[in-house]
């Protein structure tokens, strides 16, 4: 599936220009992907005002990004309802990010920074026959714009409310006559737009990104290309709205049936509360990545991707967003990733192929820790200190094989090997004369003398899951713009471990089985009326055996394997009815469930996934004018609709949403090639929404939720040369 390709930069475009990706490793324009992709140049991601990799979600049918407190410190991206949602930093997710090439492996790096972008790719389903980390959900590929032949560069100045300033610089060009550069730099700040009545507001911005490449030919075959990223982010604290919450009659957390929480507190302001003790919420990461290619022959190349990478974060909340000091939940991380990908890319006159190799080691430390002082008399510290380590090697391979000019047939297959080593060790220490730790079953352990220090022995688990993935499929052609295709895919993602944030977890929930994802799917896609409209549209089938369903209960969390089944379909319609009018709807459809969900004291049924609207529909429309001698206008209106969506398995009123509509407007005008300025509205409506929520009905008497960002107005100036 494709987005607008020019969104009306040129005014007396009279056909959709051709969206060129990369989904299969080879350069191909959009309609001839047997793939349900969405496609963004850099020019939309502009256009579109986007910042970072969640925000691509708005304009993509069948894709939800979110995070836990709104400010992306751990990103979570579900395509279809394929999610990962433990809220532990050393999870990997079915549903991936790719960045030039490379696997993020740490979710926290996962909604990272969008400047100077060449291009988005949205791939749906399960994706492990070319690329190199297998992925169940599909994967988020963002890639940067690449050095340039000759010198250019611009400058893009932006000024919002709550104080908020973003500046990016970009040069690019040669430095030698085979060797070329490009810098980027982007510095964003921004005051908080959640006032917290007793100390600083929240969800401030502190964040710089930096970015650096060196492309080379290296003699007439070899060429090199290496980038290296850095950034770092002070989020500021995070920020929940609180609710009233009372347990409902099946055990889940409903609104109106108290007046205040178990500490007597009520908040029915939506960009304002009590917090009492908002901690830090910081992350640095860097990322070195070596592609090199050589040509072995014409039709023949050898590609080989390197990446190193390194993620630390520190983050504490506090969870019961209330003046009284129920609970603090905070985790730290320090993690290194090396990706090895070495691949065979090749072509002939009826037959593409791929085949290759792919190796993944991350070691990482965490910890995770969620304090009660003094609750009814309790004051109890559990604390996790873990370490997890993962190795993975993979062999895979794909044909595409043109059995007559209509008519060609795909087959992929995958055999993945991943092995973890994991370590833990839990302790709970009694900050009162009463043994809370004990009593509420925080650690198993003996009692000591006050302090009581209660430890749980270290504990060491491992674990090694092999399988295989492949993938069948027929193209079809019986017009020259029209494609029909029709696949069956296997997708795997191994099992894992817990890392418990209270100790209270036992033994055979430290553990989770590996998930086996099988999809049947049908697509079309089509250019029609001149090549004013293009229609891409699909429906398919999951069917999950032991899909890992993100499960929380009380102040922890587990991950539990029960089968699953997805039925939906997307569409996307992209029209240009006049001169410099753009237009492109979407809209996707789901019935997502989880079976045989055990909710406690033998209540067991099917249950909604985790950010899996039945709904989403999404708008963009752009009409641009040309102002002769004083160069262009343009007006553009772009829209979601997110129906109601669930934030847990086990589905409740308090960790729910209710469905939603967001409008944004942008005035661009643009007086000559090199200069452009730009007026901007965002959530025009002031739609007051959340984006992920927790059930706290049990311990607290409230729920908490990540509340989306108002409206919020600004003005850009951008110079180019």
């Amino acid at each position: 599936m494709g987005a607008l390709s020019v969104l009306a930069t040129q005014v007396h475009a009279q056909v959709l220009e051709e969206i060129l990706v990369t989904a299969q490793k080879r350069e191909q324009n959009l309609q001839d992907v047997g793939i349900a992709v969405t496609a963004f140049s850099g020019d939309q991601v502009e256009q579109l005002g986007w910042r970072n990799a969640e925000q691509v979600a708005a304009q993509t049918p069948g894709l939800v990004a979110t995070s836990y407190n709104g400010a992306n410190t751990i990103s979570l991206f579900s395509i279809r309802g394929v999610a990962q949602t433990d809220f532990n930093d050393h999870q990997e997710a079915p549903t991936v990010v790719y960045t030039d090439g490379v696997y993020i492996a740490q979710t926290s790096a996962a909604g990272a920074a969008m400047f100077d972008t060449e291009r988005v790719e949205v791939l749906k389903g399960p994706q492990g026959t070319l690329y190199g980390r297998n992925a169940t959900g599909g994967l988020v590929h963002l890639i940067s714009r690449r050095p340039t032949d000759t010198l250019e560069g611009y400058v893009d100045a932006e000024v919002s409310e709550f104080s908020t300033t973003r500046l990016t610089g970009v040069v690019s060009g040669p430095i030698s006559d085979s060797v070329r550069g490009r810098l980027s730099v982007m510095k964003q700040d921004s005051d908080g737009y959640y006032e917290n009545r007793l100390g600083p507001d929240l969800r401030s911005l502190d964040a710089t990104n930096v970015r650096l490449q060196l492309e080379a030919d290296i003699g007439e075959r070899l060429s090199a290309h290496w980038v290296a990223s850095w950034g770092e982010a002070d989020y500021g604290a995070a920020a929940y709205t609180h609710r009233v919450a009372t347990l409902g009659a099946d055990g889940g957390g409903v609104f109106g049936g108290a007046d205040t929480d178990f500490g007597g507190y009520m908040n029915n302001d939506f960009y304002s509360g009590d917090f009492s003790d908002a901690g830090p919420n910081d992350a640095e990461g860097w990322l070195s990545a070596l592609t090199l290619e050589y040509e072995l022959s014409d039709n023949m190349t050898l590609v080989s991707i390197t990446g190193l990478q390194n993620n630390e974060k520190t983050y504490q909340e506090d969870s019961d967003s209330s003046p009284a000091v129920f609970g603090n939940f905070g985790t730290e991380q320090d993690a290194d990733t090396f990706t090895q990908e070495v691949r065979i890319d090749g072509t002939s006159d009826s037959l593409n192929w791929t085949v290759g190799g792919y190796y993944l080691e991350i070691e990482g430390d965490y910890r995770a820790f969620f304090q009660f002082p003094d609750y009814f008399g309790y004051g109890t510290l559990p604390n996790n200190v873990y370490d997890l380590e993962t190795t993975s090697w993979a062999v895979f391979g794909q044909v595409e094989y043109e059995i007559s000019d209509t008519l060609s047939f795909t087959a992929g297959l995958r055999w993945t090997e991943d092995e973890k080593d994991f370590n833990t060790n839990a302790s709970c220490i009694d900050t009162t004369e009463l043994d809370g730790c004990n009593d509420f079953g925080l650690v198993q352990g003996s009692v000591q003398t006050e302090p009581t220090v209660v430890d749980l022995s270290p504990l060491s688990l491992s674990r090694d899951d092999s399988d295989y993935t492949g993938k069948l499929q027929l193209d079809w052609r019986p017009a020259e713009d029209v494609l029909v295709y029709a696949s069956l895919n296997r997708g795997m993602k191994a099992g894992g471990f817990l890392g418990s944030i209270d100790g209270a977890t036992t033994l055979p929930d430290l553990s989770f089985e590996d998930e086996i994802l099988t999809t049947y799917e049908a697509g079309l896609k089509m250019t029609f009326w001149d090549n004013r409209a293009r229609l891409n549209a699909s429906a398919f089938y999951y069917d999950y055996s032991d899909y890992q369903a993100f499960v929380f209960q009380g102040i922890t969390s587990v991950i539990r394997n029960n089968d699953a089944e997805i039925t939906g379909a997307e569409i996307e319609l992209t029209l240009q009815p006049a001169n410099g009018l753009d237009l492109l709807f979407g809209a996707s459809f789901l019935d997502a469930v989880v079976q045989d969900v055990d909710r406690g004291a033998g209540d067991i049924r099917d249950q909604d996934m985790v950010l899996a609207p039945d709904i989403t529909l999404n708008f963009l429309g752009r009409k641009a004018w040309d102002l002769g001698g004083n160069g262009t206008l343009a007006l553009q209106i772009d829209g979601q609709y997110v129906d109601e969506q669930q934030f847990n398995t086990i589905n409740s009123e308090a960790a729910s949403n209710e469905s939603y509509s967001l409008w944004n407007a942008r005035l661009v005008y643009e007086p000559t090639d090199n200069w452009s300025a730009e007026l901007f509205v965002n959530n025009v409506t002031d739609e007051e929404y959340w984006t992920y929520g927790f059930d706290l009905a049990l311990f607290f008497g409230s729920a908490i939720l990540a509340v989306g960002e108002p409206r919020w107005a600004g003005a850009s100036v951008r110079y180019s040369f």
